[in-house]
């Protein structure tokens, strides 16, 4: 107690020299000791804030899908109890509670949407569907990411270490540092996320996910999915890959097709291994395009060229493998990509392609019983 006194002792005399410091304590603004719980979240998220947009790119989290995720209700096995899925934007998750899945395994390689999962789950515990669209979803909001709005959520995030780091996130920066840096993603068209959000569209299946969530069995695991499940004794009646596949032939696999095929077999090894009869595996989502539309489709400059080939090379690769099948959904985004990061200069660049077709397509397979 001595110490803590001494410190604020401390903090007071220097915030005579710092003006911002001297607002925080006048505030009541939450500061954490490197050796408390939450400590190390919130430098990591903090530094996102503060960091160069080019340079952070890839440690942003995404607040919202970029996909219509009404396709789960069209493909999910309806006995389907045990799902394993990329975390993301935590949106597919509460998808899957709603339609009472039991148990549900998600992986990410970015640690901080697991600050995002805790984050979107209090605010369904606490908020009525309104007051979450507000807080989290409409970006020209008054009340989007709003501190006012978040000390009512806080208390329902279980974890100490995410309420502490969000605490302190939400406490020290201006409300628009939030809405500007921490999170990335295109500003998308927020009627078309919307319809994309079935539990947020249809109040009664809100609060059916706020329901089901204490009954539901959620794991978190921080790695790649495909080496997390192929490492794994678990099996599975839906395996949702969402649009993994673009990111790991252009990073992991630096656009070598050989190299992709690899890849591609072990997604072949987790359907032979850990998917269950009966199930679907979920392996790719487009933006704007359907399979029989490439070929015939004309592209208007390198980038488009680039993004037909990727989709080409992964749609060829999967049908050598699988029996593919394909759903098609209306797009929340306007065109194929709306930013595009450059590796060359680290920056990230708004721009936009136009669709190859006025709907998204979900590639996905299934496994006889």
């Amino acid at each position: 107690m001595k110490q803590d006194n001494d410190l604020l002792k401390m903090m007071k005399e220097i915030s005579k020299e710092l003006p911002f410091l001297e607002e925080m304590l006048q505030n009541d603004i939450r500061i954490l000791r490197s050796d408390e719980p939450g400590a190390e979240i919130a430098a990591q998220l903090q530094a996102v804030i503060n960091g160069n947009p080019g340079e952070v790119y890839f440690d942003k989290p995404y607040l919202v899908t970029t996909e219509n995720q009404r396709f789960i209700g069209k493909i999910l096995p309806p006995d389907a109890n045990h799902v394993a899925s990329i975390l993301g934007s935590v949106d597919n998750v509460f998808e899957c509670v709603a339609e009472g899945v039991g148990t549900i395994h998600v992986w990410d390689t970015n640690s901080l949407q697991n600050a995002v999962y805790h984050l979107k789950r209090a605010s369904i515990l606490t908020l009525s569907p309104k007051e979450y669209d507000q807080f989290l979803v409409d970006y020209t909001s008054k009340r989007y990411l709003s501190n006012d709005v978040f000390k009512t959520v806080k208390q329902a995030i279980a974890d100490e270490c995410y309420q502490n780091a969000w605490d302190v996130i939400f406490g020290m920066n201006p409300q628009e540092d939030l809405k500007n840096y921490l999170f990335k993603g295109p500003g998308i068209d927020l009627s078309k996320l919307r319809y994309g959000l079935p539990y947020l569209k249809n109040k009664s299946r809100y609060y059916t996910v706020r329901e089901n969530l204490s009954k539901t069995d959620i794991a978190i695991s921080n790695e790649d999915i495909i080496s997390g499940i192929l490492s794994s004794s678990e099996t599975f009646d839906f395996i949702d890959f969402s649009n993994i596949l673009l990111f790991i032939y252009q990073l992991d696999c630096n656009s070598n097709v050989e190299d992709f095929h690899s890849k591609i077999k072990q997604v072949k090894d987790i359907y032979d291994n850990h998917l269950n009869p009966g199930g679907v595996m979920m392996l790719d989502y487009w933006f704007g395009a359907r399979p029989e539309k490439l070929s015939s489709y004309v592209s208007t400059n390198p980038e488009e060229e680039k993004t037909l080939e990727i989709y080409q090379h992964t749609y060829d690769l999967l049908d050598r493998h699988f029996d593919l099948e394909t759903c098609s959904v209306e797009p929340i985004l306007n065109g194929l990509f709306t930013q595009k990061f450059d590796f060359a200069t680290g920056k990230v660049k708004p721009f936009t392609l136009n669709p190859i077709d006025n709907r998204d397509t979900v590639i996905y397979t299934k496994k006889r019983k």
